[in-house]
């Protein structure tokens, strides 16, 4: 796995690093031509790719590429092909692009999503919003964010959905189904102390399964790190920014 890992990443380096040429139609057609074939005539892409939106940007033809459940982003004119990522103003121009994707995705996602919840927290009064929190248990980052996550919730009135999605191997999936298996609360989640103890006698069926059901469903989000953030209409939060997370909550 981490073999075809490091390809995958090796032919994105390529890719980024080099402009390729190539002949499509006229330019004014933008992203008329441009599809799977045509990229790889010119493009050596892995088996596992598809084309997740295509879209006219600047005169040329702006590709969200799905490769291996994650995104990247190409841009294909009539005369060459660039894999990599464009600025304009010191923005992004694939972001408003990779958003609508992401909430699309999400919404088709939900309701599995909501079957993988490890923890559920809802603060007093109405709530108002729901956070999804997709979250490693032997993240440093992560846990950063659980020790500030409680306030937060309580403060917009969102209910908080914790699901596991390990990225530290075995060390990461044993203390996701510990937390489980142990029913942990919020407040007893949040605790340091249980995280030094040997876990494996804290092992049950209950939690492998909702461990193994929630790492696909992960993957079909495009999670490339956690902790990240969604909120009920699919926006979608990446690290431990907390600003960032109240930024997004009270648009």
């Amino acid at each position: 796995m981490r073999n075809k890992s490091l390809a995958v990443l090796f032919i994105v380096f390529i890719l980024t690093v080099f402009a390729i040429p190539v002949f499509a139609g006229k330019a004014d057609k933008a992203c008329g031509n441009v599809d799977i074939g045509f990229l790889r005539r010119h493009v050596n892409l892995p088996l596992q790719v598809s084309i997740a939106s295509k879209t006219p940007v600047n005169n040329l033809c702006q590709v969200i590429l799905n490769i291996n459940g994650r995104y990247f982003t190409a841009y294909a004119s009539d005369n060459y092909v660039m894999m990599g990522k464009m600025y304009s103003n010191r923005m992004l121009l694939d972001n408003p692009e990779l958003a609508k994707l992401q909430k699309s995705t999400f919404a088709k996602v939900r309701s599995e999503l909501d079957k993988c919840v490890a923890i559920d927290y809802k603060p007093k009064g109405k709530i108002k919003n729901v956070v999804y929190m997709i979250t490693d248990p032997v993240c440093p980052y992560c846990d950063m964010a659980t020790k500030k996550i409680k306030k937060f919730v309580d403060d917009h009135h969102a209910e908080l959905k914790i699901v596991f999605f390990g990225v530290h191997g075995a060390a990461s999936n044993q203390k996701a189904i510990e937390a489980v298996c142990r029913n942990f609360t919020l407040a007893e989640y949040t605790e340091e102390d249980w995280k030094k103890d040997d876990s494996k006698e804290h092992q049950c069926q209950k939690g492998r399964d909702l461990i193994a059901k929630s790492q696909p469903v992960a993957r079909r989000l495009h999670i490339q790190g956690v902790p990240t953030f969604f909120l009920q209409d699919g926006t979608q939060v990446v690290g431990a920014n907390m600003a960032r997370l109240e930024k997004a909550v009270k648009k």
